[in-house]
């Protein structure tokens, strides 16, 4: 037969022995979670900058955009400073035209009441009534 401490150092051995599994267990797990940790970290330093040399990218696109609306607020803006230059010249042009309008109008109506004046005094035979001496 066997010593008692010959079963007090297998059972010792056998703890010592699962102890060390279970040490060694829960260091896998940790080295698994730094690595993982490690991963992810170098993943996020990677995703920050990428979204870094994209928001600098996005600024720049902001800056060009802005840039090109004023360029066309100001073109706009020119555009309709001419419009309303041209608009202005045309209404003086209908208003220069009105009144030579108004002028003709008025010079007809006194040729077709001079007409009508002459044409009146005449006879049915043609000639008129009466004929002024001619001055010499």
């Amino acid at each position: 037969m066997q010593p008692e401490y010959i079963h007090w150092l297998e059972a010792l051995f056998a703890a010592l022995i699962g102890l060390g599994g279970w040490l060694w267990s829960v260091g896998r797990k940790y080295q698994s979670q730094k690595d993982a940790i490690e991963g992810l970290s170098e993943r996020h330093a990677r995703l920050a900058a990428d979204l870094a040399r994209h928001e600098g990218r996005l600024d720049r696109a902001i800056d060009d955009l802005s840039g090109k609306i004023a360029e066309v607020e100001k073109a706009r803006g020119e555009s309709a400073a001419k419009i309303y230059a041209r608009l202005n010249e045309i209404s003086r042009d209908q208003a220069a035209q009105g009144a030579q309008i108004t002028h003709i109008m008025e010079t007809c109506n006194r040729t077709q009441h001079a007409l009508m004046a002459i044409l009146s005094g005449r006879r049915v035979g043609g000639g008129r009534p009466y004929d002024p001496p001619e001055e010499a």
